[in-house]
């Protein structure tokens, strides 16, 4: 779904729509799997062109009220979901969908995962359209730290660990036999 596209610009929202599904159908898990995924383009046009910059104190009229800059993070693109869910079920079953995707008209670097994925048009739109999607459809948690990461527990998500040895670790029946455990940087053998 496009959010911060006018009625003037729906043009340029196909136009970045098929972006961003050329993105995911050369994706190679996805690519893989196009047989078992349907992917549907829903068109709605916003009162104003563009997203909020909270942290830039700029505010538009759009449909699911994009948004950089949420909870204190610049690049933090937040979307209101139950809109997107809303508009979303005007054009689909109840059934119909298991993850939406709001992209933004925005060529400022940003997204989010979550119960909606979010995206905005920025030249890295692809990639980070792909790891939002991992946050939003498959559970997946960022890799990276910014310092709060709780390390007394194990983490939920199906690709983070404390585990440091093979025969417990989340995905140790995926590892090849010359991948040693712990992996440093670096030490990753096989593209495993």
């Amino acid at each position: 779904i496009g959010d911060g596209y006018t009625a003037a610009e729906m043009g340029k929202w196909q136009s970045d729509a098929q972006k961003i599904i050329d993105a995911f159908k050369a994706d190679p898990l996805l690519a893989a799997n196009l047989s078992k995924i349907n992917i549907h383009r829903i068109d709605i046009a916003s009162n104003q062109s563009g997203a909020d910059e909270i942290d830039k104190g700029i505010y538009r009229d759009t449909a699911m009220d994009s948004q950089f800059g949420c909870y204190n993070t610049a690049r933090l693109l937040c979307v209101d979901a139950n809109k997107a869910f809303a508009i979303a079920s005007q054009v689909l079953p109840a059934d119909g969908y298991e993850q939406v995707v709001v992209i933004a008209n925005s060529t400022r670097y940003g997204g989010s995962g979550g119960a909606v994925a979010a995206v905005s048009m920025d030249p890295s739109s692809k990639e980070v359209a792909l790891h939002e999607i991992g946050h939003s459809a498959f559970g997946l948690a960022d890799e990276y730290d910014y310092g709060t990461c709780n390390t007394s527990t194990e983490p939920v998500a199906g690709n983070v660990s404390r585990v440091g040895t093979r025969s417990n670790s989340k995905w140790g029946d995926l590892m090849s036999a010359n991948t040693p455990v712990p992996t440093q940087l670096g030490t990753v053998s096989n593209g495993t």
